[in-house]
């Protein structure tokens, strides 16, 4: 009886994915882990302990028979005990801190210990818990075209999603018992585990978790074939994309089995350290030409023949999930601007911005560039480039907008809510133009979904080009693509207001032209926001109408220098009054 009761548990967990699971169903990946671990392993687990392996698939956002939230060190220390805890705390434990380096790293360290120890319950639950967090690097819920589709919340509006599997929950995921999981099993027969190709326990710790690079950038290159079917085979492609994930959790779980000792170590001092130094290298090495949300911006020959001009368009290769200058929504406003500007007849260039260098970005050859920035600061060289570029002449459309922060990941990193000024290495030359506004006074806050957001954000309205265009959307409603931008532009002589936010108590403006730069807030150019549009394909994603009137306006009249350099008048274009205070 006790055997067919627990039959029972691990079926029915097994089978939950078809039902319960989220994200890129991380119950099917830790079910292809537990049939893909080498003989050696399966055979130091008990049939009780693959029922573990399913149970913290989700962890620590949560488990299948629970609520979900985010789990803590008494829930830890109700699976692996007293010791383990302590281990994990002095880490400097904070619930998201498991999809770290150093939490990955150290779930690997324990998985050896584990293993050495003969303790199969704790092994099965770091195994598991690593399967989300590392599986999580390239699940098709992070990279940029799907990471907006599944986390913005925005009822009643088309993405262009093609659903891969009838019956699963996600238009990317897959059943238990569905085609897909079929076609990773057979890609996956007879795989045989291997080391990395570097020596000692801690020096293969760091190489697994660098690989999170060439995942992430793998499911980017990958997520419009799979979610928008813009390939003959997308269920194929799929299958691709997991067993990925599956060699490379079976092959952590064989470096931990290989090293398994009560003392394998812990990272290094410095692990930190080489951790950042070696994701960024392998960033460098991450084409932006090879994925889906702007690669085809590189391709010259899809510009016509008899162009208006050139527009560049900077372009950051998605690497370590999540980092970056560009934040998520910015990469997918950057691809549909080069995309919305070819078919109104420019020529676009994509510039790869990993790597850019002072003097990288001729004005002559390229006058216009198109720089969505303002997540994380641009390095030294990056900037240079756009301040020599802009110098030189060339006109620069900047579009500023940043990652929301969590308020636990600012407890850690000690940042506020607003980070940085949208600008923070001015580059546009604006900086004594900005101030920063109140969370609630912009339609997005920086916090994390609707942490400082305005409480009526109905009641906001952009004052653009002489007529007013009401928020139709809460743009508070994911803490990952979040449109925000808190500054205001300040109006003083050589100022050309652009467009005005009314935010039902006050009215000031967010978008200006001086000299041969533009300002714009992100959110002018986000999908939905302003616009009546309830349909776009994101797999080969446009600005809607509203975000298209923009940038047009601002492209359109670099064409007549004269009005577009140098221009005194502070009066706004929109023909509504150049004052920020409402009667």
């Amino acid at each position: 009886m006790k055997i067919a009761r627990r039959l029972v548990f691990v079926v029915s967990l097994m089978a939950a994915g078809a039902a319960c699971a989220w994200d890129v169903e991380h119950d099917e990946l830790a079910q292809l882990v537990g049939e893909t671990l080498p003989q050696e392993i399966k055979s130091f687990y008990t049939f009780d302990d693959f029922g573990t392996l399913m149970a913290y698939c989700h962890f620590p956002d949560m488990t299948e028979w629970e609520p979900r939230r985010f789990r803590a060190l008494d829930d830890i220390e109700e699976v692996v005990g007293r010791r383990d805890r302590d281990v994990i705390a002095s880490r400097g434990f904070f619930p998201y801190w498991m999809h770290t380096e150093d939490g990955k790293a150290t779930f690997m360290t324990l998985l050896a210990r584990a293993f050495a120890r003969g303790e199969r319950h704790n092994a099965a639950f770091y195994l598991s818990v690593l399967t989300h967090t590392v599986g999580d690097e390239s699940a098709l819920n992070h990279p940029p075209l799907l990471n907006f589709v599944r986390y913005c919340h925005i009822d009643g509006v088309d993405f262009g999603t093609k659903k891969v599997e009838h019956g699963a929950k996600n238009d990317f995921g897959f059943r238990s018992d569905g085609l897909v999981v079929r076609l990773a099993r057979g890609k996956l027969r007879g795989y045989r585990p291997k080391l990395p190709p570097v020596e000692g326990f801690r020096e293969q710790t760091l190489w697994n978790c660098l690989q999170v690079v060439p995942q992430s950038s793998y499911a980017a290159e990958k997520e419009a074939e799979i979610g928008f079917a813009k390939c003959d085979n997308p269920s194929d492609a799929l299958a691709d994309l997991l067993v990925m994930q599956v060699k490379a959790l079976v092959d952590i779980a064989w470096t931990c089995w290989v090293n398994r000792s009560a003392e394998a170590p812990l990272p290094a001092v410095d692990f930190k350290d080489r951790f950042d130094k070696g994701v960024a290298e392998l960033e460098e090495k991450c084409d932006p030409a090879k994925q889906a949300v702007f690669g085809d911006l590189f391709d010259m020959s899809r510009n016509p023949s008899d162009p208006k001009g050139m527009v560049g368009v900077l372009c950051e290769s998605l690497g370590s999930r999540g980092a970056g200058v560009q934040s998520y929504v910015g990469r997918i406003v950057a691809g549909a601007c080069g995309r919305t500007l070819r078919d109104h007849g420019w020529a676009v260039k994509g510039i790869s911005l990993r790597g850019l260098k002072e003097g990288g970005i001729s004005a002559s050859e390229t006058p216009i560039v198109i720089a969505v920035l303002g997540n994380d600061a641009p390095t030294a060289g990056q900037a240079a480039a756009l301040v020599s570029f802009r110098k030189a002449g060339g006109r620069l459309i900047y579009v500023s907008g940043q990652m929301p922060t969590a308020g636990h990941d600012r407890k850690v990193s000690g940042r506020p809510l607003v980070v940085g000024k949208g600008d923070p290495m001015n580059v546009t030359g604006l900086a004594d133009f900005l101030a920063d506004r109140a969370c609630e006074e912009v339609p997005a806050s920086p916090g994390w979904a609707n942490e400082g957001a305005c409480p009526d954000w109905r009641k906001m309205r952009l004052d653009f080009a002489g007529k007013s265009y009401p928020l139709r959307h809460d743009a508070n409603g994911n803490g990952y693509g979040k449109a925000a931008c808190a500054q205001e532009v300040k109006i003083a002589d050589g100022v050309e207001p652009i467009a005005w936010l009314d935010n039902g108590k006050d009215r000031f403006c967010v978008a200006a032209r001086r000299g041969n730069v533009t300002w714009l807030p992100i959110y002018m150019l986000a999908p939905f926001l302003f616009s009546e549009d309830t349909s776009l394909d994101f797999g080969a994603l446009r600005l809607d109408s509203f975000a298209e009137k923009v940038l047009l306006s601002e492209v359109d009249c670099s064409q007549d220098a004269k009005k577009s350099f140098g221009r005194k008048e502070t009066r706004p274009r929109s023909g509504f009054p150049d004052t920020g205070t409402r009667n």
